[in-house]
């Protein structure tokens, strides 16, 4: 086992199970420090896992460490506290048409960030978007993010999507 894999394995104590989908595990964690975490264990290999470890937006989770092995991707990254749209929806139905613009501009504003760094998220829903007490959006749940290859087109306007998935 790779000393990164190690890592991410043993320093970081489960507290609670939150997802698991297949081979994919979600899972809340604490740290030496007390701090908590969420690591993730992905079946795939490739993911832009790394290439988030290096951006600072506030639509995304700090990402900390990253390991590859065994067509495995292992991360732990910030556990953002707040409730899913998701969740929110659910429990008071429709929100205010101020509250919905404002959650809008702030994804568009953080996808626009993602989309210059080449990293498309790919699985936009209610669910992978938390809502925080002080009404700042958080993306979540990068496990179908792929990155695109920036290419020009023949005419040389715009950019073709040509990651592979």
């Amino acid at each position: 086992m790779q000393d990164a894999t190690r890592f991410i394995l043993e320093n970081f104590k489960q507290i609670a199970l939150l997802k698991e989908n297949g081979n994919s595990v979600t899972e809340l964690v604490m740290g030496a420090d007390n701090a908590v975490f969420v690591r993730k264990t992905v079946p795939y290999v490739g993911l832009p896992y790394r290439q988030l470890q290096k951006l600072s937006h506030p639509l995304l989770p700090k990402v900390f460490y990253v390991a590859e092995e065994d067509d495995k991707t292992f991360v732990i990254e910030q556990y953002v506290d707040g409730q899913s749209l998701q969740a929110v929806l659910e429990q008071q139905g429709p929100l205010p048409e101020a509250q919905v613009r404002d959650l809008a501009l702030q994804l568009c504003d953080g996808l626009e960030y993602l989309h210059a760094h080449h990293i498309i998220h790919r699985d936009i829903k209610p669910s992978n978007i938390i809502l925080q007490e002080d009404g700042a959006v958080r993306l979540i749940d990068f496990g179908a993010a792929r990155l695109a290859r920036a290419e020009r087109s023949v005419e040389g306007s715009g950019y073709g999507e040509t990651g592979a998935a």
